[in-house]
């Protein structure tokens, strides 16, 4: 029985339109890849990576011998909290955590 049902749904699966990259930017998807496009670049802004390529720079001015021992220093503690975060953002989703973090961020620029 429970094959049947499977072999009637891979059928009606296969006989659906296929998606093609065209589709993205169609009026009902338009919006939605829109956000997503803007939250990646708002990312690339306010996100780790302009923390991480002036990482050896900071480290010197901050009165290290060698930026390198500190930006090995910061990666040997980021591996286990990126972990440790991947596990919770798992465990809680990613919805809660995305509207939490974006409430936190947009109450930190009205301060400055």
């Amino acid at each position: 029985m429970e094959l049947l049902y499977m072999q009637d749904f891979i059928e009606t699966i296969d006989k659906l339109p296929k998606a093609g990259i065209q589709d993205l930017f169609s009026r009902s998807y338009i919006g939605p890849v829109i956000i997503g496009a803007g939250l990646m670049v708002f990312q690339q802004f306010a996100g780790i990576n302009g923390i991480l390529f002036y990482a050896s720079e900071t480290f010197v001015s901050a009165g290290f011998d060698s930026g390198n021992l500190g930006t090995i220093l910061m990666a040997c503690i980021q591996l286990p909290l990126t972990t440790l975060g991947a596990l919770l953002m798992d465990r809680s989703g990613r919805k809660p955590l995305l509207l939490v973090s974006s409430e936190i961020k947009l109450g930190q620029h009205e301060h400055f």
